[in-house]
């Protein structure tokens, strides 16, 4: 008897039933597997993909950027910035139209240059806090929708923020975290201190090239105990970015123009537009190493000033990277002889400036290297390898061993090319030229001269007192040794404390120092989300309901509060442990 073959039409076999579910064996016929849903999948996935349930969230802020993600991550989730283009509302086109481009200056009303793309200004007594709360709520929760991604519980948040961050800042900060998004808690931490836990040093030189200033701080064992300022920061070196451009511009337009005016002073503001001029400092600009500064300063000098008096536009434009008008030896040329084309569209009209590899390593070294022209400069204003030997002489002796081995350069001016090397090898000239005597001048070099020469007469008397009592010697015999002082005397060596030392010396790392030498970094961030993977009670932590209840004026005035249990005695022989005392919380670095 033949078995029936079921219709592929049949109502059984369009929509089958429990019963006719497929089987675990491989089918012949293709289908839908009605297994786990994708749903399902991706919530079973493994928690390095979703993140701990307890990881906390990592926030730095800068004048310019946000930073967010979550901790226990190498790098942010997101870079937030608070430009005029990540400001922008729903339903506003103008970006798109024909003339907004040409329209820059218009758009500053104005402001001062640069001034739409900082999320706070360095002087707060003219500065809208309502506008700058605003800021900082919306860039928040386009982290929070977007990359953050997290559920609905609360999370603590580490905060990475400047040691002299304003009060008036902090507590909007603060106040954000915990009205707006319901933290539970707030642990402070300083930008310095993390980004020398992300270099691995628990002590370090930091020197943060920020957008309003350079800040040189030295950390020991995690802690600051020095920190000094510059304006010689990111916001001058666009600034000298924008006179190189605005000069070459005006001397292109001059001579097609007005002959005669190419050595008036250029208002570089009106000519290019800021944010080209980021543009180019982020694609072409670089710093000159120490050794060869000045050789190629006088190489490019005479390349400028021939005998013939040749115009400079001549020599870009028979030495311009073109592939129809490209020198012989082009390959062979050094970088800084080549020439480079720089489009530029916010200048009337948008034209392509012929520009010496060269002159984009000026803007560097004006900004950050370069002595003030008007002699000594002002305290605040130093350039960048001072201020960081300044900082050096200011700390401890001890100190100062271990902060020279471990120079860290961060911030976004360090992105230059070659800002890094030319700071440290500065740092190591000034230490091998002066030392580490902070008095100098004519008079200081004069009193060092008499020192010395006050010296090697004691030296002399004493061994002519010494010849006087063991008797004359001849000229062929060596002279008598002269006792030292005991007070400079070398002390005995003790064999208990060196055999002490051996020992603790056979599996220990060398530990440098008293040489000058970098180190790289990671970044605040960074160290940040190393710090907060750690899951443990910060020292300056902001709990909700006391900030809330107290504000800022519930913190203490004190440097540190303890978090370690305390011991004490109910009685003769018995001993309790405390709990500990979070009554009183302190802003640390702060206060």
């Amino acid at each position: 008897m033949a078995t029936a073959v079921p219709s592929a039409r049949a109502p059984s076999n369009l929509r089958p039933g429990i019963s006719r579910l497929p089987s675990a064996a491989p089918s012949a016929t293709p289908h839908t597997p009605t297994g786990q849903s994708p749903s399902l999948a991706f919530s079973a996935s493994s928690p390095a993909f979703r993140g701990g349930d307890d990881d906390c969230l990592v926030f730095e802020f800068g004048t310019r950027f946000m930073r967010a993600g979550v901790a226990n991550e190498s790098a942010p989730r997101c870079v937030l910035g608070f430009g005029p283009d990540e400001q922008w509302r729903v339903g506003d086109y103008r970006r798109w139209e024909p003339e907004y481009e040409a329209n820059w200056q218009q758009r500053r009303r104005g402001r001062p240059w640069g001034e739409s793309h900082e999320l706070w200004p360095v002087d707060l007594r003219n500065a809208d806090l309502g506008l700058i709360e605003d800021k900082i709520e919306r860039a928040m929760r386009e982290a929070y929708t977007k990359y953050l991604l997290t559920d609905s519980k609360p999370r603590r948040v580490l905060l990475a923020l400047p040691s002299g961050l304003p009060y008036a800042l902090l507590s909007i900060l603060l106040s954000t975290f915990f009205g707006n998004f319901q933290c539970p808690s707030v642990t402070i931490v300083s930008n310095p201190v993390v980004a020398a836990a992300a270099a691995g040093l628990r002590s370090a030189l930091v020197v943060d090239i920020g957008w309003a200033e350079t800040v040189v701080t030295a950390v020991f064992e995690f802690r600051e105990v020095h920190c000094s300022r510059s304006v010689r920061a990111g916001k001058v070196l666009v600034g000298e970015v924008g006179k190189v451009l605005a000069r070459k511009v005006w001397k292109d337009q001059a001579r097609d123009d007005t002959p005669g005016t190419e050595d008036e002073e250029v208002d570089f503001t009106r000519v290019v537009s800021f944010e080209e001029c980021e543009e180019v400092l982020a694609r072409s600009g670089w710093c000159r190493g120490r050794r060869n500064a000045q050789e190629v300063s006088a190489s490019v000098a005479s390349s400028y000033h021939t005998a013939d008096s040749m115009d400079i536009s001549e020599r870009l434009q028979s030495s311009s990277i073109t592939e129809g008008n490209k020198p012989a030896n082009f390959h062979s040329m050094p970088f800084c002889e080549r020439a480079v084309e720089i489009p530029l569209r916010s200048t009337a009209p948008p034209m392509d400036l012929s520009l010496h590899f060269s002159d984009l390593s000026e803007p560097a070294e004006t900004a950050l290297f370069s002595q003030s022209s008007g002699g000594q400069p002002d305290d605040d204003e130093l350039p960048v390898h001072v201020l960081a030997y300044r900082a050096l002489l200011a700390i401890p002796l001890d100190v100062r061993a271990v902060c020279a081995s471990r120079i860290v350069v961060t911030g976004g001016g360090s992105k230059v090319p070659g800002v890094k090397r030319r700071i440290v090898d500065e740092v190591a000239a000034m230490v091998e030229e002066r030392g580490w005597d902070p008095v100098r001048g004519r008079a200081a070099e004069r009193r060092k001269e008499e020192m010395q020469a006050s010296s090697r007469s004691r030296a002399s008397q004493g061994r002519s007192a010494e010849v006087r009592k063991t008797g004359e010697y001849t000229d062929d015999a060596d002279p008598p040794a002269v006792t030292p002082m005991p007070g400079l005397a070398e002390p005995e060596r003790d064999p208990v404390v060196d055999k002490i030392r051996r020992d603790e010396a056979k599996g220990a790392k060398p530990y440098v120092r008293g040489s000058v030498r970098g180190v790289e970094s990671l970044g605040a961030w960074a160290g940040a989300s190393l710090v907060g993977a750690l899951k443990i009670r910060g020292v300056f932590e902001v709990e909700k309901d006391k900030y809330l209840s107290q504000g800022l004026a519930g913190a203490s005035k004190e440097g540190e509060s303890s978090v370690v249990p305390q011991r004490a005695s109910s009685g003769p022989g018995v001993a309790r442990v405390v709990a500990e005392d979070r009554s009183s919380w302190t802003l640390g670095a702060w206060a």
